[in-house]
């Protein structure tokens, strides 16, 4: 099974790592984007989906409106 794998962007346009693996689904949320992997664990980013590679699975976020690093927290 080839699920996606979830990535931020910043500024510039180089590949970064990978933030989360093995995801089963994406929700839209008042606060962002709400994320569950495979084993059922669901992660809630401050983010927005910028773009959606379905040829490598690969679903890049971009942090909704802050500066710094990009912000996340597990459930």
């Amino acid at each position: 099974m080839c699920l996606a794998r979830v990535r931020f962007v910043g500024d510039e346009e180089d590949e970064s790592p990978d933030v989360l693996s093995d995801v089963a689904w994406i929700e839209r949320t008042p606060a962002g984007l709400r994320v569950a992997d495979l084993s059922g664990n669901v992660t809630d980013l401050d983010a927005e989906i910028r773009s959606i590679d379905f040829m490598s699975s690969v679903v890049q976020v971009e942090e909704r409106g802050a500066t710094g690093s990009a912000g996340f927290e597990g459930a």
